[in-house]
């Protein structure tokens, strides 16, 4: 699982196959053998954590 704290992020693609329209998340859970591309700007102020839980 990938959060990013206090951000919100655009899902471009996932496992190559691209989103028409990506989708906005702060949280995706990435599985074993998965790949996502996504779209992020660091524009919140302060320092925030990022992070993979298990």
């Amino acid at each position: 699982m990938l959060h990013l704290h206090r951000h919100r992020f655009q899902v471009a693609s996932k496992n190559r196959s691209t989103y028409e329209n990506p989708i906005v998340k702060d949280l995706i859970h990435v599985k074993p053998g998965r790949e996502y591309t996504i779209y992020f700007k660091a524009n919140n102020k302060g320092e925030w954590l990022f992070h993979c839980q298990l």
